[in-house]
């Protein structure tokens, strides 16, 4: 087939890749309202926060966790998931703000933007359409870090919970042939003694029957997790497998470290604190030796699918541009019916399936499509941070 056309998301911002085309971020209506608001009210009341210490501080990777999302600077929206339209011209998305969440249809060519819902907490992710009926599915994050899937009609009505438990269901896609089938990726929270995130049991791949209300295995590895599940007409299951990982608590070294160098930590907090205090009512630095020195680890941590990766810093500060995000281990995976399984490609973030079967992923840097035949991949787009990909072409 000819290059697809597909969208992604990346760092709170939804790109559209159309065939012959570069790729562009999609100008939201609702988005840019937001923004303006948000300005506005930044001139009118800015002053009474601008001076306030707290209010620079960096979001952090367990506030990035409970998310479930790349952490990214504060914006005043976030796309949050991606699927294609009724036709390959249109886009379905959807998007939160600080306070309320919406889904909304797209029109590429035409540029116009539909609301189809719109509530307060609505943080709806991982969105597939239904390729006959329409029906919607996608998965919907709570406050205590847990995600339940979700279906809702064409127009985003009557969007009802399908599952619950402690635990995070991800990334469901419709099994072909099967008008209420979904396949999706499954994993139980471990919490400690103050009800927090510990760590996730390995991610699963299980199959709902929503006619019969029934849940079946499809895929239990306890080495691997087993994300973003596929099938094709022919029974295939395509997935991305990564080796299993429970995050360890904090070792007895780093914590015996903090212990000792808190007060040096804490003395330096307060000098700074004060120096921006006279900077900011007398402009009068506090602090002139060697001038303003930034300090920062020389790797970013990211969550990525309930799993924090360091980011090295020049991939941070945007260079070397090709480098995969994540390590060769993560790989996207074809099993046959009869169980046989095919490596397709190493570094895989994100991915999804052409109409001719043939694989478009993603490395979290650079978006690849390997077309049916082919040994070698071909490059479309490069990114930042790239966390989801979609096809959208008919």
């Amino acid at each position: 087939m000819a290059t697809p056309s597909f969208a992604y998301l990346a760092e709170g911002k939804l790109v559209v890749g159309r065939a012959g085309q570069q790729p562009e971020p999609i100008d939201s209506t609702f988005v840019r309202g937001v923004e303006d608001r948000r300005e506005e009210h930044r001139k009118r009341h800015g002053w009474r926060s601008s001076g306030m210490v707290w209010n620079t501080m960096d979001e952090g990777p367990e506030l990035a966790q409970m998310r479930g999302m790349f952490p990214t600077e504060q914006k005043a929206a976030r796309f949050l998931g991606v699927s294609k339209g009724p036709t390959g011209g249109e886009i379905i998305y959807s998007l939160e703000t600080d306070a309320v969440g919406g889904l909304f249809k797209y029109d590429i060519k035409e540029g116009y933007e539909q609301r189809l819902v719109h509530r307060q907490g609505l943080h709806l992710r991982d969105l597939t359409r239904h390729p006959v009926s329409g029906q919607l599915a996608g998965s919907v994050g709570h406050a205590d870090g847990s995600a339940s899937l979700a279906v809702m009609q064409p127009d985003g009505a009557r969007l009802r919970e399908v599952t619950e438990g402690d635990a995070v269901d991800e990334a469901p896609s419709w099994v072909p042939g099967e008008e209420e089938t979904l396949v999706y990726q499954s994993a139980g929270i471990g919490r400690d003694h103050m009800d927090g995130i510990y760590g996730f049991a390995p991610f699963g791949i299980y199959k709902l029957d929503l006619a019969n209300d029934r849940m079946s295995t499809v895929l239990e590895l306890p080495e691997y997790d087993c994300l973003a599940p596929r099938i094709t007409d022919d029974g295939s299951l395509y997935y991305i497998r990564r080796p299993y990982q429970l995050e360890p608590p904090r070792d007895f070294l780093r914590m015996t470290k903090d212990v000792l160098l808190f007060p040096f930590r804490l003395m330096r907090a307060v000098v700074h604190f004060f120096h921006a205090f006279s900077m900011f009512f007398s402009r009068k630095p506090l602090i002139t030796s060697g001038g303003p020195r930034r300090e920062g680890p020389d790797k970013r941590r990211l969550m990525i699918r309930g799993r924090l990766i360091e980011v090295s810093r020049d991939l941070a500060d945007g260079k070397n541009a090709d480098k995969p995000l994540i390590p060769n281990s993560w790989e996207l995976i074809r099993r046959a019916p009869n169980g046989d399984e095919t490596t397709i490609a190493g570094h895989v973030l994100s991915y999804d399936l052409c109409p001719d079967g043939s694989p478009i992923y993603s490395n979290g840097s650079t978006v690849f499509h390997l077309p049916v035949g082919a040994t070698k991949p071909e490059r479309l787009a490069r990114g930042r941070y790239i966390e989801y990909l979609t096809v959208i072409s008919d």
